[in-house]
């Protein structure tokens, strides 16, 4: 398959993404095992994988056979990720957390 020039600005934005998650899951993993609470980087890793998770899905069903006008595989993932705003937490709720704890904003 040939991805055109957006397709691939896209995909390098999705790794940039995925790289960024596995570092703050090497922080925190890192707080953890030093007795440290990871607390609000927490809520940034979660914030990050929901939208790499959704960007991921999106991307996969518009390069898909298709496009997201069939039912397939990408499709049903693509789907499936929209609860993952809900699941993780809302996402103004890590938000708040993160702009709170991390920046020193007040409630």
């Amino acid at each position: 398959m040939e991805l055109d020039v957006a397709q691939q600005d896209r995909l390098g934005r999705l790794i940039l993404l995925a790289q960024a998650g596995a570092l703050l899951d090497r922080r925190i993993a890192e707080l953890a095992v030093g007795g440290q609470d990871p607390g609000a980087q927490s809520s940034v890793r979660k914030l990050i994988g929901v939208r790499y998770r959704q960007a991921l899905a999106e991307y996969l069903m518009e390069v898909s056979d298709g496009g997201g006008l069939v039912e397939n595989r990408a499709v049903y993932d693509f789907l499936n990720t929209r609860c993952l705003t809900i699941a993780g937490g809302t996402e103004q709720i890590l938000l708040t957390v993160a702009a709170e704890r991390l920046l020193g904003l007040p409630r």
